[in-house]
């Protein structure tokens, strides 16, 4: 809704006209300046600018450029139902970041790199050991490594018995026999890769403070891996006859 010119500024004017200010422009911009503090030529700018009549010619007008963080100031605190509109609106792009709906250019990147990191089981098995030392390092448990596997089962509905009947049901529709004694992170990786491959973002993020929405994060991360199609590797070396990758081990993320 608000245009920036090329110098990266907003026209005060036409911003004024945007929200339907019935107030006069220069007591508008006027008591915007001296409610939010703005400092000239630091929030804004003033120039002579002059108006355009039908004969031609004009008179001088003061004229001002706001930077686009005091444009939407000026916004937020409008009283007219235009103003109304952009101040809902841009709360609701602050919700939506504090939410993790609306990422940033480097956190999207940040997340492909998790990504790439988290293809292969070992990195995704390390992950569970940070979150583990984590959590036991923390807690005041009489068994914290009982409390955390139960914790983590639980959020991540991982449960022995949960996994042993998806892994029946999964020999039956496939007509394969596995080794029942298989551990969790084998017989996950056999059932659903996706999974594994969120729940070792979802083990790093909570391991490196991000707990709020770390499976908000880890889920965006395993859906961005099923649209690709990548595949699970227990390690670098396994992929030697299909390409050559770079297994960054997690130790170097954390770097």
């Amino acid at each position: 809704m608000i245009n920036v010119k090329n110098n990266g500024m907003v026209d005060a004017r036409e911003l004024h006209k945007l929200l339907e200010i019935k107030t006069r422009f220069a007591m508008w911009i006027s008591r915007v300046i001296e409610t939010c503090g703005f400092e000239e030529n630091k929030e804004f700018c003033s120039y002579l600018g002059k108006t355009i009549s039908s004969q031609g010619g004009g008179r001088p007008t003061q004229e001002y450029d706001l930077t686009v963080d005091s444009a939407k100031e000026a916004c937020i605190i409008g009283d007219s139902k235009k103003s109304s509109q952009v101040r809902k609106y841009l709360i609701g792009l602050s919700n939506q970041k504090d939410n993790f709906d609306l990422l940033s250019h480097e956190q999207v990147l940040y997340l492909v790199r998790l990504k790439e990191v988290f293809k292969y089981l070992s990195n995704c098995k390390e992950s569970t050991k940070l979150h583990e030392k984590t959590f036991v390092d923390n807690s005041s448990a009489r068994n914290p490594y009982a409390e955390f596997h139960s914790y983590r089962n639980e959020v991540l509905n991982l449960g022995k018995t949960e996994l042993d009947t998806r892994l029946k049901e999964y020999c039956i529709n496939n007509h394969r026999l596995v080794s029942a004694k298989m551990n969790q992170h084998d017989k996950l990786a056999l059932l659903n890769q996706y999974d594994i491959l969120r729940n070792g973002v979802w083990d790093y993020l909570m391991a490196s403070g991000s707990n709020e929405q770390s499976m908000k994060l880890a889920n965006l991360v395993r859906d961005m891996a099923k649209v690709e199609g990548i595949s699970l590797y227990r390690k670098n070396e396994d992929t030697l006859f299909n390409k050559k990758e770079d297994n960054v081990e997690i130790k170097q993320l954390i770097k």
